[in-house]
């Protein structure tokens, strides 16, 4: 029932959302459905309050709220957002966490989040490994393939396209 009322609200136009309620219920839900299902409505609420949250949630005990917390956050976009996505990827003690993680620093689609996908990239893991290489796809725009030692000297060159440029303009001066 707690869960199909959560579901309206979230269907609702967001005005009916109390945050304020909602961060109380979700400290004393047992039910870690509930608590999901909380984080997932409170990602309809664009307030601190709401952001708070969902960032404490990252810190859940079940598994599944932390991936949806994960999944919520790369919605937002941002510094901080990627600070905790990258704080999840590089720290969460399940690779579901760090995988949901990873796929939503990649769906940020922002450049700066390349240093943060490193840890997925050095992860012995190999579908973490992958997440990790499909996210800097998104995040950079470039295609290196699925070889994992590309990207992850992709992510130690500060300006990869410089050097490249650098190369080509060395080879014009030769000719």
């Amino acid at each position: 029932q707690k869960i199909e009322q959560l579901k309206a609200l979230r269907e609702s136009d967001g005005t009916a959302i109390d945050e304020t309620q909602l961060a109380e219920q979700i400290r004393t839900e047992a039910d870690p459905l509930v608590r999901l299902e909380i984080v997932r409505t409170l990602a309809h609420v664009p307030t601190p309050t709401a952001g708070a949250v969902i960032a404490a949630a990252l810190q859940d005990s079940d598994v599944d709220v932390r991936v949806t917390a994960c999944q919520e956050i790369g919605k937002i976009g941002g510094e901080e957002p990627s600070r905790l996505l990258g704080t999840a990827l590089a720290s969460d003690t399940s690779v579901d966490v760090r995988i949901a993680a990873t796929k939503a620093l990649g769906h940020m689609r922002d450049p700066q989040a390349v240093p943060l996908l490193v840890v997925a990239l050095e992860d012995p893991d190999p579908a973490l490994q992958l997440r990790g290489m499909e996210a800097m796809r998104l995040a950079t725009g470039k295609d290196l393939g699925n070889d994992v030692n590309r990207w992850r000297e992709y992510a130690m060159r500060p300006d990869p396209d410089a050097a490249e440029e650098s190369i080509a303009d060395k080879l014009r001066q030769l000719f």
